[in-house]
């Protein structure tokens, strides 16, 4: 049999592997698919697998609009530099971003909350995951200026998502 074992995401399932292999692409932390990975790992790394699935989803979801604002230039790497404040110097997760192997490995708490961001931002890529029910937007306050959006629509979900009170999508 063969081992599943990545060193960048824990193990994987059959289906994701075939998945994977099927669209063999190399994925490096500076890969379009690793900026995703960094930016689930900085944004939610102390939120629980909901909240990361929630944050890949949010910028997958993005990539695939047809266009306008939320989409930027529809690489996973545009939508992150242009919406997510990780990205953003002065930021205080900024480094986490920027420099995530200083954190992986620290200790078990960090290494599992790093392989829980790649597992979440796999299955978005390959829209394996669903979490977020169509999720663009989310926070960590319950009521934002999105509520005042005509354009948007709050999402009430049956999950739990420590570190997300609040998501929206396009109506």
């Amino acid at each position: 049999m063969e081992n599943t074992n990545v060193n960048w995401g824990g193990t994987l399932s059959d289906k994701h592997i075939k998945k994977i292999k099927s669209k063999s692409e190399e994925i490096t932390m500076d890969s379009d698919l690793g900026n995703m990975m960094r930016t689930v790992y900085a944004e939610m790394r102390g939120g629980d697998d909901n909240a990361k699935a929630i944050v890949a989803e949010s910028i997958y979801n993005r990539s695939k609009l047809s266009s306008g604002y939320e989409k930027a230039d529809g690489t996973y790497t545009g939508i992150v530099n242009k919406f997510y404040d990780v990205t953003k110097s002065g930021n205080a997760t900024n480094n986490v971003f920027s420099n995530p192997t200083d954190y992986i490995y620290k200790n078990s708490t960090e290494t599992d909350a790093w392989r829980s961001s790649v597992r979440a931002s796999l299955k978005a890529h390959f829209g394996l995951s669903d979490v977020g029910k169509g999720v663009i937007f989310y926070n960590s306050a319950s009521s934002t200026y999105y509520d005042k959006n005509p354009k948007m629509i709050k999402i009430s979900l049956d999950v739990t998502h420590k570190g997300v009170k609040g998501l929206w999508k396009l109506k």
